[in-house]
């Protein structure tokens, strides 16, 4: 309710066993939250209604550093240390941002793009300040290549300074 992580969910569960099957197999699993906690973007308005009526749209974080900590990093601790999931080894925070309604800002205030790049530090920022090993979680992002043309994206990356954040792209 309140955008603090709970485990103890079925997906949890289903990741469980995913891990376990993983690790016999061989692979490694890239966690990916697919949207935000309703309490950590920016509330739905009329003009995001307008765009999308379907409903099929989020805005963006309201607050990355909250997001990093109240819910991110609990969520790869509860992962990695609790559960102790060895598979997973990297983690997208959003899918698909920036297609279909999917982490705009209101108005574009503030810079979307921008704040996405922020959102990515402040998680950088607080993995390194937990008790998660330096290394274990590798962060993938941008799921940009099918809407943004190869040099477009190498841009934003170096516009937004994001090859010393991101460990790959999606």
């Amino acid at each position: 309710q309140d955008g603090t992580f709970q485990g103890g969910t079925p997906h949890l569960e289903r990741l469980r066993r995913l891990d376990a099957w993983a690790q016999k197999s061989g692979c490694t699993i890239m966690l990916d939250t697919f949207l935000l906690p309703e309490a950590h973007v920016f509330p739905a308005d009329d003009v995001m209604w307008g765009k999308y009526p379907t409903g099929q749209f989020q805005y963006a974080a309201r607050d990355n550093h909250a997001l990093a900590r109240k819910f991110l990093v609990p969520l790869l601790k509860h992962v990695t240390l609790d559960l102790g999931l060895a598979s997973v080894r990297w983690f997208n925070i959003i899918n698909e941002p920036f297609c279909y309604g999917v982490f705009e800002t209101p108005g574009n205030s503030p810079d979307a793009f921008a704040h996405y790049a922020e959102m990515y530090r402040e998680l950088r920022t607080a993995l390194e300040q937990s008790d998660i090993p330096a290394g274990r979680i590798q962060l993938a992002g941008l799921d940009l290549i099918y809407f943004f043309k190869r040099e477009a994206m190498q841009e934003l990356i170096r516009k937004h300074d994001l090859a010393g954040i991101l460990d790959g792209l999606t």
